[in-house]
């Protein structure tokens, strides 16, 4: 049924990834996104670990049977860095 799936057809089946991929062009082409629907996933992975998510349950999440893989998809810039290190409270 409709609740099976995250991006299910309009009649309740598994949308084709083909048919997922389009649509997400189609979305990144108006709104100047990155392409590609597997950066949603590595959005998702840097989202979490900016939020102080645990590498290991994201690795979990994520399937990887390797943290390394895991690492490969956190995009992290200076500034992420820097705001963690602000908001450590060392004593």
């Amino acid at each position: 049924g409709i609740d099976d799936y995250l991006f299910p057809c309009e009649d309740g089946s598994k949308m084709k990834s083909e048919s997922l991929q389009s649509a997400y062009n189609r979305y990144a082409d108006a709104r100047n996104v990155p392409y590609g629907i597997h950066s949603l996933r590595h959005y998702f992975a840097t989202e979490c670990t900016r939020q102080g998510m645990s590498p290991f349950t994201l690795q979990k999440i994520l399937g990887h049977s390797d943290i390394s893989i895991t690492q490969k998809y956190v995009n992290l810039v200076n500034e992420d860095v820097k705001n963690q290190l602000n908001n450590m409270s060392l004593f």
